[in-house]
């Protein structure tokens, strides 16, 4: 494995374990705790049913990290045509997505399996893999992405809650 790959891979682990919350500044250091194990929130957390998820590994998302897209305007800011083509209905429903970015092998992939939320914020749980450093990949450039919709929320922050695994299968949809 090249020296490159090896770095892209450390940055694409660090970058979702440390993805943390899309919103204001943090109040306080409790900002990136868990809902489950967050201090001082009275109410539980609420599972948020996911209408449909779509993944993929080819996608003009321009960066990788997490996006709560809410209005035409959110969606016409983030720049993908591939997020526009979904042709959802952002009067009624919410689209959230992870996005690794742009990758130089084969090999990764991401999964939204469930989002919860307390208060205002949605957490969003899932997997991201990067090839396994002895596995033999395809040098092609691919950038992975998931999608899920759900009914609106009226939340405005979005966690990220995503586990990184290497050298696993996609899971079969």
């Amino acid at each position: 494995m090249t020296a490159t790959l090896r770095l892209s891979l450390l940055i694409l682990m660090a970058a979702l374990a440390l993805g943390g919350c899309k919103s204001a500044p943090a109040e306080s250091d409790d900002s990136m705790v868990g809902p489950a194990m967050t201090p001082g929130i009275a109410e539980p957390a609420q599972p948020v049913a996911l209408a449909s998820t779509m993944a993929a590994d080819q996608s003009d998302l321009p960066h990788g990290g997490i996006w709560l897209i809410t209005s035409e305007k959110e969606l016409a800011a983030c720049g993908s045509q591939t997020l526009k083509d979904l042709k959802v209905n952002l009067s009624k429903q919410d689209l959230v997505v992870v996005g690794l970015g742009p990758q130089q092998s084969a090999g990764y992939w991401v999964r939204i399996t469930a989002i919860q939320k307390v208060g205002d914020t949605l957490y969003v749980q899932g997997c991201a893999n990067a090839p396994a450093a002895d596995s033999p990949t395809a040098m092609v450039t691919t950038s992975p992405y998931c999608a899920a919709l759900i009914a609106k929320t009226g939340s405005n922050v979005v966690c990220n809650d995503i586990t990184s695994v290497t050298g696993k299968n996609p899971p079969t949809e």
